[in-house]
């Protein structure tokens, strides 16, 4: 009992010291999991065997990225994964399976921004339109092409401003938290959070 006891403190301070970022992840990386893996059983079920190997890997990447950032706390090797295994495996997708997965790339795109920075996430968004457009531009006619090109663009702006607005706005509030108003010198929070890291 005070083993099982010891081990729950554990995980609500673990839990307590979690960045936004580290929560993010974990929700995105959870959340695809769980969302992908019902398409992974259809496709299973359908004997697509191809897509539903690379929905599985997906998951079962997911999953493990999640484990990962539970344990670790580390944000910045799971980002990286995390948007790695979320492009690749939306691209191939794509070219598999054709036109009919093009709308995988919304998420794919938007969570760019929440995990890495807004400059990064609009780089990474442009290599990933990249890969899409020869296949777009042999299968769309002129106003369809033209239609997605256009969402993905207002996508693109409308995300880009807000996750830039939300990184100003933590940035200015851990400024807030941790300095003194005053004197601009680091307060108790901040001495605790150096204790931390040390």
């Amino acid at each position: 009992l005070h083993t099982a006891y010891r081990r729950q403190r554990q995980m609500c301070i673990r839990d307590s010291h979690r960045t936004p970022q580290s929560k993010m992840l974990l929700a995105l990386s959870l959340g695809t999991a769980i969302g992908i893996l019902p398409f992974t059983i259809y496709r299973a079920l359908q004997q697509d065997w191809s897509v539903a190997l690379l929905d599985l890997i997906v998951v079962v990447a997911m999953s493990i990225v999640f484990i990962y950032i539970y344990k670790t706390n580390n944000v910045k090797t799971a980002s990286i994964v995390l948007i790695l295994v979320a492009l690749s495996g939306n691209v191939i997708s794509f070219y598999m399976k054709g036109i009919s997965q093009v709308n995988w790339i919304y998420p794919a795109m938007l969570s760019a921004y929440y995990v890495m920075s807004p400059n990064k996430g609009l780089l990474i968004n442009f290599i990933m339109l990249t890969f899409y457009l020869p296949k777009l531009f042999q299968s769309l006619d002129t106003i369809h092409l033209s239609t997605f090109l256009v969402t993905i663009i207002i996508t693109n702006v409308i995300a880009y401003v807000f996750a830039s607005g939300l990184r100003k706005q933590e940035v200015m509030l851990k400024k807030l938290a941790s300095e003194d108003y005053l004197t601009g010198t680091g307060n108790r929070r901040a001495l605790s959070l150096s204790l931390i890291h040390i």
